[in-house]
């Protein structure tokens, strides 16, 4: 497979959030949202349980 004509593409990222409760929730939110003001896309993950979150971000493609 070649990256022509546009070059390698950002792939998705999972983000995991550890900490105590509130601080996971205000982070979550905040990294979220700072991920789509760029234009990115972001979808909720799991809560693995109070202490831990995940989320995914899935970029834009380069030529957009």
């Amino acid at each position: 497979m070649t990256d022509t004509p546009f070059g390698r593409q950002p792939q998705p990222v999972t983000v995991t959030v550890k900490g105590e409760p509130e601080d996971v929730q205000y982070w979550l939110r905040e990294l979220m949202n700072r991920a789509g003001f760029k234009g990115d896309l972001t979808q909720p993950g799991a809560f693995i349980d109070s202490f831990e979150a995940q989320f995914t971000i899935y970029p834009r493609a380069v030529n957009d």
